[in-house]
Parts: structure tokens; C-alpha cells; sequence
């Protein structure tokens, strides 16, 4: 079956990324024949004919399109069809994530050419067409997973969104001026507090459950929902690596810890994260005993306390020793005068 997932990959990436043999042939035989019509010379071309080769080329394109589209969907439906969805949910994200590269690559190009979309069609420039062609049907591609595996398609564009944030946590962490990277986070957590507290009054008025049947066709309801998760996952990955300033902010403003409470329990109850960022809201939510904290919870993050407890830890375990070597004395020294000889009544 990996085999099988591995073949399903690479043909449905080659299916994503259009430079074939198909379209080379489809312009030979627009240059050679042009539906029946046949061009003169180069070089006794007049803007009629070149009006004419246009509209050929155009519509051999467009039908070239359409065939992808066929494939397209037939491929869709070989996926939807396969009975174990465990596979099939990661083929579909193996796929997207494919032509989100596709989709990049091409862009590089479009913008280097400075070509807009909708102006006249580069059909001469073969890498710009080709580029163009990439970006057309990968994103018609994209669709029929949107529509047909929404809930899959959110919860990879999520861990995208966590991917970016990941890396601004990062680069916060390393300014050095110490002030300047405090101020930074608070004036970050106040804006997620504002989007959150925007999104949920729109999810208020809406009267949407967390957990409920996801409203996709509903785009302000579902921007909102996307902003409140987004929003409290990157407010975690701070509340868990500065969790002196974020702790401070966070028992300080009770508006603030509501907007956040409410937002953490809400995202909970969404269910659209993976194992890594649901692992990230449970170490958030103990730090800031937004829920009960386990026994041996210890964050990851705070080296300070992490080293605290350490030596914690290690006086805790030289004690133990020194107790267990004065008990190990006392029981020799009893032992001893166990063994030592006493005189009977009768000795006596």
C-alpha cells in the first residue's frame, strides 16, 4: 500500500504540473493547421491573420484546459473512492502542499515578467504561458479538493498559518534588546486580543457552536473562526517561551484573561488542530491554569523554572541520600546491639 500511495503522489503531481508532451503537440498542430487554417509566410503576415493565429491559439488553449479539468476531476473521484481514509486524508494533503509549490514557483515567474493577469496572453513567451497555465489549473485543481474535503483543506491551510507564526516567534526571540522584545509582545498579544474579541462577536451574533456542523459556505463566519484558532495558537506559542511577561499581562487584565479564556475553550471545542498544536494549547492552557495542571507538568520553554526545578530536584535527591545513609547507620548500631553477648539469671 506505500507503494501504492507513493505511485498516486507522483502521478497526480504530474497531472498538477501541465508540461507535457500533450500541450508541445497541441501548438505544432496549432502552428501547422490552426483548425483547418493553414497561416501564410511569416513575413506576408497582416494584423488580420496574426488576429486570426491569436484566436486559434487561444481557443486550443482553452480547450487544453478543459481536458485538464477532465483529468482533474477523474483523479479527485479515484480519491474520494478509496476506502481507507487515513491515506486518502494524507494523499490529499501531500497533494495540496504540492501545488502550493507549484503555485510559488510560477508566481516567481509571473511577477519577474511583470505580466497582470488579463492582459494580453503571452502565448509566444513559452515559460510565462506555461507558468500561467500552472497557476490556472492548479488553483481549479485546488477547488475540488476545497469543496469536496473542506475540513481537510482548513486544518493543512491552519498548520501553514502555524508554520508562519512559528517563525515570527523565533525571530521575536532573537532581538536582543530585551525592552524593545517585550514591548513587541505586548503590543502583539493586544492585537490578537482585538481580532479575537472582533471574531467573537460576528460568531456571537451568528449563534455558531464550537464543534458544530464548520460553515463553509459562510466566509465572514468562517474568517472568524479561522482568526479566533490562529489567533490563540500563536498567543500560546508566547504565553509558553515568555511566560513571565504574557503570565503578567494575563492575571493583570481581566478583560484580556476573558477574551482569552474564551477563545482558548472555543478553539478546544472547534477541533481543527493537529497532535502538535492541540500538544501546544494543553502546555499553554496548564501554564496559565486555564485548565488543571497535571502532576508533573513542567513547560518546555522555561528554561528558568526548567533550571529551578533541576536544582530542586537535585537537593531533594541529596537529602534522600543523606537520610537513607543515617537510617542505614541507625540499623547497624542496632544490629550490633543485637549481636553483643548478654548474661543470664542463671549466669548471674
Amino acid at each position: 500500500m506505500e507503494m501504492f500511495h507513493c505511485i498516486m503522489v507522483a502521478y497526480l503531481l504530474i497531472i498538477v504540473v501541465f508540461v507535457d508532451g500533450n500541450w508541445a503537440k497541441l501548438e505544432v498542430h496549432s502552428d501547422k493547421h490552426s483548425d483547418g487554417i493553414t497561416p501564410p509566410s511569416s513575413n506576408l503576415k497582416g494584423h488580420k491573420d496574426e488576429h486570426v493565429e491569436s484566436e486559434n491559439h487561444a481557443k486550443l488553449y482553452k480547450n487544453a484546459l478543459k481536458l485538464k479539468r477532465r483529468e482533474q476531476l477523474n483523479a479527485v473521484k479515484t480519491i474520494f473512492a478509496m476506502d481507507n481514509i487515513k491515506k486518502r486524508n494524507t494523499l490529499i494533503v501531500d497533494l495540496i502542499n504540492g501545488m502550493q509549490k507549484v503555485i510559488d514557483e510560477a508566481k516567481q515567474l509571473i511577477e519577474k515578467s511583470n505580466y497582470v493577469a488579463g492582459g494580453v496572453f503571452p502565448f509566444a513567451n513559452i515559460p510565462l504561458k506555461e507558468a500561467i497555465a500552472n497557476v490556472v489549473e492548479n488553483i481549479a485543481f485546488f477547488c475540488e479538493f476545497a469543496l469536496r474535503f473542506p475540513s481537510i483543506v482548513d486544518k493543512n491551510a491552519l498548520k501553514l498559518k502555524r508554520r508562519e507564526q512559528l517563525n515570527a516567534v523565533k525571530t521575536i526571540f532573537a532581538v536582543d534588546n530585551i525592552k524593545k522584545r517585550n514591548t513587541l509582545i505586548i503590543d502583539l498579544i493586544n492585537g490578537m486580543q482585538k481580532v479575537i474579541d472582533e471574531a467573537k462577536q460576528l460568531i456571537e451574533k451568528s449563534n455558531y457552536v464550537a464543534g458544530g456542523v464548520f460553515p463553509f459556505a459562510n466566509i465572514p463566519l468562517k474568517e472568524a473562526i479561522a482568526n479566533v484558532v490562529e489567533n490563540i495558537a500563536f498567543f500560546c506559542e508566547f504565553a509558553l517561551r515568555f511566560p513571565s511577561i504574557v503570565g503578567k499581562k494575563y492575571w493583570n487584565d481581566y478583560k484580556f484573561r476573558s477574551t482569552i479564556e474564551w477563545a482558548y475553550k472555543f478553539s478546544e471545542m472547534a477541533d481543527l488542530y493537529d497532535d502538535a498544536a492541540r500538544k501546544l494549547l494543553n502546555l499553554a492552557g496548564q501554564e496559565l491554569n486555564i485548565i488543571a495542571r497535571e502532576e508533573n507538568f513542567i513547560n518546555p520553554y522555561d528554561k528558568k523554572r526548567i533550571k529551578e526545578q533541576i536544582e530542586r530536584e537535585a537537593i531533594k535527591r541529596i537529602d534522600e541520600a543523606k537520610e537513607k545513609k543515617q537510617q542505614e547507620k541507625k540499623m547497624e548500631k542496632k544490629k550490633k546491639k543485637e549481636r553483643k553477648p548478654t548474661l543470664t539469671k542463671t549466669e548471674l
